[in-house]
């Protein structure tokens, strides 16, 4: 079978901008109507996997009455519903354009009611942004936009058990900015119109809710100031608290004293207990509950430090220190009084998810690197109850008719329990990863290969002889880590060059399993200045020469060249980046040496390089 040339997407796209600005030279007058970008209409996407490695999933959804039925918010592919118990998932909400995921909720009467926050609202740098909060009343067929197209990220919404006409969301705002619609939003007639009902100030949005379901009327809420730039992120300030609606969120009272933290707070959750509503937990995060990404003294950290170690931005979270205000918090008489049990409260800015058992108020669970359990009231916890599963936990479901059925999300998919953390069955069959890079090989049929979000580097086939077509098992691992690039030698593919995070580049033959680390570093660069040390963006770019597939190219805080497959580097360029030193920048309202919240969280290396590429019509 023939097969014709495939240009690279990077110069169809190119010749469509080229198109667009011939036509925009002329007289408006003269410009005929033309369809743009028509050259993609007959291209069509067919999935080609691969779910054993799911994917982010932001929240959970589930129909209590029959849980077999239940929603899946993704952190970057939409919704997703079975009514199966996870045998089979249909896609939903995938034609809204901006499908990361915030939150889902559904009517515990009706459920074909859901509701959906668009944004993720776990504060990564890779995090994406959302229009709105959306609602179907079809089971997910049909979604409407129903208000708050400039909220960005929406952490969580509450549908009212006694009426599904009454929802109120917590809308975090814009992530990269200030302003926005953030708070507390309320309607009572089903999303027709919309009333705020808390307000901080343009910084500050809401981030968690909870109702009492023994008393509707209270809940509490928690709002989150935070700030994210390109080097720098500042994850808390006064506007960060915990409060209290006795009037089914109509108005909202700032909870403070009776040994409840003050002053500068980071991010907060709470759950109460189901079968009383005066008992509640509280994770807090305070000064000195650290960053991913950055050391105390931030700056000092080598650039060539390995991922995986505080400061060099790993894959999952640190765990906060044991003293100071950090931790978990709980009360007995509804806020007025508090007592600090643990001072657990892994990476808050990333996961910050407390679930309180539906019939033992002294069993908690809360978000982590791995689950973290409590059986003795918040006092001390277990910190992988569920070991075998993929790490960086977001969402948790605990069965309130069975509540030895737990079902989790993390950054893998789905996992399920149903001996109370014993034992854990990953659902494998969710197919979400999140691939920051894909690159082919020149084989016939073309295999695909990339990196994907804290599911390693993979590779697999574009199809299959199988009447069945592509399977899991056709999908194989060439790199663990956060998998970033995967490139196949376009002259030999058995030879893959692979990256994970911070620039640690690997070259492996996919065929006999030999690998070696092409990480440029003093000691393989053929140029380099004696005791320089590099910086790496936390993805960093790699390349092949679109003029000669012998020629990699690489870049950290200079650009580099090798024609040796990465046994060796060339510097071809000076250090780009204006080598600025982050104490000195101020991210909302603070300077970087002052900030002591999630101080840079996930960005280890600064200033880098961001992105690279080579024209493909002039060579170097």
């Amino acid at each position: 079978m023939s097969r014709s040339p495939r240009l690279p997407l990077s110069s169809l796209v190119v010749s469509s901008v080229a198109l667009l600005a011939v036509s925009a030279s002329r007289p408006l007058a003269a410009q005929p109507l033309a369809n743009v970008a028509s050259e993609f209409e007959k291209l069509h996407f067919r999935s080609i996997g691969p779910a054993t490695m799911s994917g982010r999933v932001a929240d959970l959804a589930v129909y209590e009455a029959n849980p077999a039925i239940y929603y899946v918010g993704t952190a970057h592919g939409g919704v997703w519903k079975t009514t199966s118990n996870g045998a089979m998932f249909t896609p939903l909400f995938q034609d809204q354009g901006l499908i990361a995921i915030g939150d889902v909720a559904v009517s515990q009467t009706n459920p074909d009611l859901v509701w959906v926050g668009t944004g993720e609202s776990n504060n990564r740098q890779s995090t994406s942004w959302g229009s709105g909060v959306y609602k179907s009343s079809d089971g997910g067929k049909t979604f409407a936009l129903m208000g708050l197209p400039n909220s960005k990220h929406i952490n969580r919404i509450i549908i009212d058990p006694r009426n599904s006409d009454v929802v109120i969301v917590a809308a975090t705002g814009p992530l990269f900015g200030s302003g926005g619609e953030r708070g507390l939003y309320k309607t009572t007639d089903g999303g027709t119109t919309w009333k705020q009902v808390l307000k901080v100030d343009d910084d500050t949005g809401a981030n968690d809710l909870a109702q009492s379901l023994s008393d509707p009327n209270i809940l509490f809420a928690s709002t989150y100031q935070r700030r994210r730039t390109a080097c720098c992120m500042n994850g808390g300030g006064p506007g960060s608290g915990l409060w209290k609606s006795t009037d089914g969120g109509d108005s909202w009272n700032r909870l403070s004293g009776g040994g409840f933290p003050a002053g500068s707070l980071g991010r907060i959750s709470v759950d109460v207990f189901r079968q009383n509503a005066n008992l509640l937990y509280a994770s807090v995060e305070g000064p000195g509950g650290g960053g991913r990404g950055a050391p105390a003294a931030d700056e000092s950290a080598p650039a060539g430090a390995p991922a995986g170690v505080p400061g060099a931005g790993g894959r999952g979270g640190a765990q906060a220190g044991a003293g100071g205000i950090t931790g978990v918090y709980r009360s007995d008489d509804g806020g007025v009084t508090w007592r600090k049990t643990s001072s657990t409260n892994p990476r808050p800015m990333y996961f910050s998810q407390m679930r309180v058992d539906p019939v033992n108020a002294d069993r908690v669970y809360m978000a982590g690197v791995g689950l973290h359990l409590s059986v003795d009231g918040g006092r001390t916890f277990e910190t992988d109850a569920a070991l075998v599963t993929h790490d960086d936990v977001h969402p948790i479901w605990i069965n309130p008719k069975n509540t030895d059925h737990v079902l989790i999300g993390n950054d893998g998919g789905l996992a399920v329990s149903y001996d109370m953390n014993r034992t854990w069955t990953f659902i494998p069959n969710l197919p979400v990863g999140l691939f920051y890079h894909v690159s082919f090989d020149m084989e016939m049929p073309f295999n695909v290969c990339g990196g994907m979000q804290d599911n390693y580097d993979w590779c697999g086939p574009s199809t299959s002889r199988m009447s069945r077509g592509i399977f899991n098992h056709d999908w194989f691992q060439i790199q663990g880590g956060d998998g970033f690039v995967a490139i196949p030698d376009l002259r030999d593919s058995r030879i893959i060059y692979t990256e994970s995070q911070d620039g640690n580049m690997t070259r492996r033959n996919k065929v006999t399993g030999e690998s070696k680390s092409i990480r440029p570093t003093t000691q393989n660069v053929t140029n380099a200045t004696a005791g320089e040390a590099y910086r790496f963006h936390w993805d960093s770019p790699l390349m092949l020469s679109p003029s000669n597939p012998g020629v990699l190219l690489a870049a950290a805080n200079r650009v580099f060249r090798s024609t040796d497959r990465g046994d060796s580097w060339e510097a071809i360029s000076p250090d780009l980046t204006t080598n600025e030193k982050r104490d000195d920048i101020v991210t909302m309202g603070l300077k970087g040496s002052e900030i002591n919240i999630s101080r840079n969280d996930g960005i280890s290396q600064w200033p880098a390089i961001v992105t690279l590429a080579e024209s493909p019509k002039r060579a170097g």
